[in-house]
């Protein structure tokens, strides 16, 4: 039992702070110096962490609760990719054409080089590689098909031709038909 000089000066020591702020900090001392107690703050702060991220993704507006099945897109995403693909093709077809023109009607009476032909097989080629590594919408794979299938064709007519006789017609009918299908590629 405590005599009554020792709780009094116990109370004096408690009245002034001294005392119950060296239990205090001796309490948090022992806690940070516990590895016990640290791993078990740690676990606590990281599952807190988790959390607040989880709750973040399943606030956000665009979230659905029902499972998107993969290649299914939303309406946002196919509205973007037929604009991109639409940009694309577009800029491809145009600057094709336009170059084309160049082959086409630079030397009207006269035949066209090896050379001249070379760069234009490449051009068909570069273009038509280009346009195959788009990725396209469905609401525009036959216009896809067409534009490679032409290209396609043109490249046979200029791999057949000995630079006298580049007959292509037929291959300018295919591209006046899919223009004015989608007049949109050559605006």
């Amino acid at each position: 039992m405590k005599n009554l000089k020792e709780s009094i000066s116990e109370y004096s020591l408690l009245s002034h702070g001294e005392y119950k702020s060296f239990r205090v900090y001796g309490q948090v001392q022992d806690f940070f110096f516990d590895p016990a107690k640290l791993i078990l703050l740690a676990g606590l702060v990281l599952v807190n962490v988790v959390n607040l991220n989880l709750a973040q993704v399943y606030l956000q507006p665009e979230f659905s609760s029902q499972p998107k099945v993969l290649g299914e897109a939303t309406s946002s995403e196919v509205t973007t990719d037929q604009a991109i693909y639409k940009l694309s093709i577009k800029s491809l077809v145009s600057s094709y054409l336009n170059r084309r023109s160049d082959f086409l009607y630079s030397q009207p009476t006269q035949s066209l080089s090896a050379d001249q032909i070379l760069s234009w097989q490449d051009l068909v080629e570069l273009t038509r590689n280009e346009v195959i590594k788009l990725r396209v919408p469905s609401r525009y794979k036959e216009l896809h098909l067409s534009i490679v299938s032409i290209l396609t064709q043109e490249q046979q007519v200029l791999t057949k031709s000995d630079g006298k006789n580049v007959d292509m017609s037929q291959v300018s009918r295919l591209w006046q038909n899919t223009l004015s299908e989608y007049p949109w590629l050559n605006e």
